[in-house]
């Protein structure tokens, strides 16, 4: 089984044996593995993000939403990549705050049942043990308009490795009739040789409904001035 083998040959490069974690503090709050497959069920996007202790000015939340119909992913595992499949059903949430990267929340998953049967038995993923492939992200490097890198955890099967997903927004349009702005990633990640995703996501949020959240102006000075 692909994934398996994949998961025992970045073990073996890599000399490491962690543990599977049930609780583990991320920028902003907690994640919680619930679940008795020990598949990630995250609930940080639902907790208040924790502000500095000074205040200042308020700045804008920027809670995107995943548009199912318009996003996939697409899985491949082990020698050459041979074992391909396409994830859809994708959701979750993107919350961004401008000039504050450290504070950033990705959680994004698709079911593997939306695999064609042939898709998981190449790839060795069992649907009922491991329901969910899924990546978290907390911290972006770079442009969010443009392109960035984003640090985060992966999951796919027994899987779970911390990755860097390399991320390009590859378009964006504003509705005037609806007052929502649509915003379409596209994004490379993996582990090790033996497994790579490529997610193109589209994200929509209503523009007229933002969130706030008090930091400090010496932050955001400082960030700016960078």
């Amino acid at each position: 089984m692909w994934v398996q083998e994949a998961c025992s040959y970045v073990s073996r490069i890599t000399n490491q044996r962690r543990a599977p974690r049930q609780c583990r503090d991320i920028l902003g709050g907690s994640r919680f593995s619930v679940d008795c497959a020990g598949a990630p069920v995250t609930t940080a996007l639902a907790l208040r993000i924790s502000a500095p202790p000074e205040t200042a000015e308020p700045t804008p939340i920027m809670d995107w939403h995943v548009v199912s119909a318009r996003s996939r992913i697409r899985l491949a595992a082990g020698r050459f990549l041979a074992s391909r499949g396409t994830l859809r059903d994708v959701s979750g949430v993107v919350r961004l705050i401008e000039g504050q990267p450290r504070y950033t929340h990705v959680d994004i998953q698709a079911p593997v049942a939306t695999l064609e049967i042939s898709a998981r038995r190449r790839l060795g993923l069992d649907a009922d043990l491991f329901p969910f492939v899924s990546f978290y992200g907390w911290r972006i490097r770079g442009n969010p308009r443009r392109s960035f890198a984003l640090d985060g955890e992966l999951q796919v099967g027994g899987v779970r490795r911390q990755v860097v997903a390399n991320v390009v927004t590859t378009g964006y349009r504003f509705d005037d009739a609806t007052e929502t702005e649509e915003a379409m990633w596209h994004a490379q990640l993996g582990v090790g040789r033996r497994i790579r995703l490529v997610l193109d996501v589209t994200l929509v949020r209503q523009a007229s409904r933002p969130l706030y959240l008090t930091v400090p102006i010496a932050s955001r000075t400082a960030v700016s001035n960078s």
